[in-house]
């Protein structure tokens, strides 16, 4: 078993400790729709190099079709790749700075930081650099190489510097790779 280690002067928490993993709307081919209905973002709406939200091609999904509204990107949102057919794109992740109308596939998943805990910004920085490199790493806790698990995600562990400290530096983290 082979694991990366993170070094940091701050102390690792779960991330289930500071956040919680919302995933994506399903829905079937056939409500799949070429103009109007509710627009629905996938693993190739993040751009790997960058950790930024690619708009260019975007499902649209029949307004017919129930989504929660909890399943909608939101302001602080870590928007990430669960499962893919391809274990590059899995723990690719977007910061999300103001809400939207952009609901998030089911292989797809927001990051939500709870109040107080972790500044979203600084989580965003920790995931963009460590979470691949982990999840390759050590797959005892991952039951594929394509799939990143709510299970598997919740026991990562992540610096943690707490969100009152985070205050100060999370200005010039939203400024970076932001929608």
């Amino acid at each position: 078993k082979q694991t990366t280690r993170i070094q940091s002067q701050y102390p690792m928490v779960r991330l289930g400790e500071v956040c919680a993993l919302v995933r994506g709307v399903t829905y079937s081919k056939r409500d799949e729709v070429s103009k109007g209905g509710r627009q629905v973002l996938r693993a190739n709406n993040i751009a790997k190099d960058t950790s930024s939200l690619d708009l260019l091609e975007i499902k649209r999904v029949s307004e017919s079709v129930q989504f929660s509204e909890e399943k909608k990107l939101q302001a602080n949102d870590i928007f990430i790749c669960m499962a893919s057919g391809s274990k590059e794109h899995i723990g690719k992740v977007a910061f999300v700075s103001s809400d939207t109308e952009y609901y998030f596939g089911g292989f797809m998943g927001a990051v939500r930081v709870k109040p107080n805990q972790i500044e979203p910004a600084y989580l965003f920085q920790q995931l963009r650099h460590n979470l691949s490199i982990n999840f390759c790493a050590n797959k005892s806790l991952a039951p594929t190489s394509t799939t990143l698990t709510p299970r598997y995600f919740i026991v990562l562990k992540s610096p943690c510097r707490r969100w009152r400290c985070n205050r100060k530096l999370s200005p010039r983290l939203k400024t970076t790779n932001a929608y």
